[in-house]
């Protein structure tokens, strides 16, 4: 729901594109639903987002698209072509960002899709060429395909082979830990328990790593080369967007 949100309907709206609040709606009522069903069926969404370079409705074919989309002369024929609402979304971050690029390295405290997915073929290559801006939203997508993909078993009646990616630990008495990752990053809480009470409890967020002092967003927006005020502030406002802030 939160990469639905991000790719339907905040990125869209940043970019001064048509928001489609009622596709969004209802993808975001079928998966918060009961039934599995939606996995199968927004894949196949997902496959008809890369039309023009994907044939819809197999796992191989978007997966094989996809990694095919990492070549600049396929990617900037389907950029070019691609009538759908993910395609003009990154025709207009290019433009919007044209001339702000520069080289990208996933860092050790950046925590999210793109450092997670920065190895696969069309996200590696989009930060190679200094796109970040780009190699991120493209990181949410692919994301999103993945989780999908992951829940397909489940919604046919058949078992998954689901990769959780939760953790939960006690590395001393007292002490607990649990880590997931949510569509943000990484989420830590730990708990420490003295005689039955709660003396401390700690959170940290994806937002208190992506937005330290000296983080991914510092580091991401510092130095960009501006025109003027206003381009300085719509960059610096694309970047909070693809780092993701909870508040």
């Amino acid at each position: 729901q939160e990469h639905l949100w991000r790719l339907l309907v905040d990125w869209p709206r940043r970019l001064s594109l048509p928001v489609d609040q009622a596709a969004f709606a209802g993808w975001y009522r079928r998966c918060a639903g009961a039934a599995a069903d939606w996995a199968p069926a927004l894949l196949d969404e997902l496959a008809g987002w890369v039309a023009g370079a994907v044939t819809r409705g197999g796992r191989e074919p978007l997966t094989v698209a996809l990694e095919s989309l990492a070549r600049a002369e396929v990617e900037a024929r389907w950029a070019a072509a691609a009538d759908t609402p993910f395609a003009r979304c990154l025709r207009a971050l290019r433009a919007a960002c044209r001339g702000a690029d520069r080289p990208q390295h996933p860092a050790a405290d950046e925590t999210g899709a793109y450092p997670r997915l920065a190895d696969h073929p069309w996200v590696g290559a989009l930060a190679g060429a200094g796109r970040g801006l780009e190699a991120r939203v493209v990181a949410r997508y692919v994301a999103l395909v993945e989780l999908c993909e992951s829940l397909v078993p489940s919604a046919r009646g058949e078992r998954a082979d689901e990769a959780l990616e939760f953790d939960a630990d006690a590395p001393r008495p007292g002490v607990g830990r649990a880590v997931v990752s949510t569509a943000r990053g990484l989420l830590v809480h730990e708990a420490n328990v003295e005689a039955g009470r709660i003396r401390a409890y700690a959170i940290r967020t994806p937002t208190d790593r992506n937005f330290a002092p000296n983080g991914a967003y510092a580091r991401s927006v510092a130095g960009l080369a501006c025109a003027d005020d206003a381009e300085a502030e719509r960059l610096a406002a694309l970047w909070a967007l693809a780092l993701d802030p909870c508040v």
